[in-house]
């Protein structure tokens, strides 16, 4: 996995999405931060892609499912 640790911007850019969404993910617990600071939140871009493989089946359905 990727161990590089992205800002909030780099993690909206890389789930194509705003970083207030971002914000509201880290809020519910969706998405874990590594540092967090006043002005200093980073997260790691491992993180994201096992978001993202967690929540693929809800999201992509399988050529089964468009036939």
């Amino acid at each position: 996995m990727d161990s590089e640790v992205i800002t909030i911007g780099e993690a909206a850019e890389f789930l194509k999405t705003s970083k207030t969404y971002i914000f509201k993910m880290v809020r519910e617990g969706e998405l874990r931060v590594t540092k967090r600071g006043k002005r200093y939140t980073r997260l790691m871009k491992s993180d994201l892609i096992a978001f993202l493989r967690r929540y693929r089946k809800v999201a992509i359905p399988t050529k089964e499912v468009q036939r």
